[in-house]
């Protein structure tokens, strides 16, 4: 039998001078969540970026910080492999 595979999103809304949303896409496997996923970041000016292999540790904590405009400088971007998809 072969293993289905799904893909959790988590989405917020965000508070920044910087960033208009994020979102965090992990695969689920037979009710399994992994802790390891892709950020998908959409700047106010319009682009959209993914970063592989953040962890939902980095997650929680981008969506629980003061500001996630500086949080995103200091610990995502330069950090994670990343491609622009828009």
């Amino acid at each position: 039998m072969a293993t289905r595979h799904l893909l959790t999103t988590v989405s917020v809304v965000c508070e920044s001078d910087m960033i208009l949303s994020a979102s965090f896409i992990t695969p689920t496997t037979l009710g399994t969540f992994q802790a390891v996923g892709m950020m998908q970041v959409t700047f106010k000016h319009g682009a959209t970026w993914c970063y592989s292999d953040v962890t939902h540790s980095i997650w929680t904590a981008f969506c629980e910080s003061e500001s996630q405009g500086k949080f995103y400088l200091q610990n995502i971007r330069g950090k994670y492999t990343s491609v622009q998809v828009h």
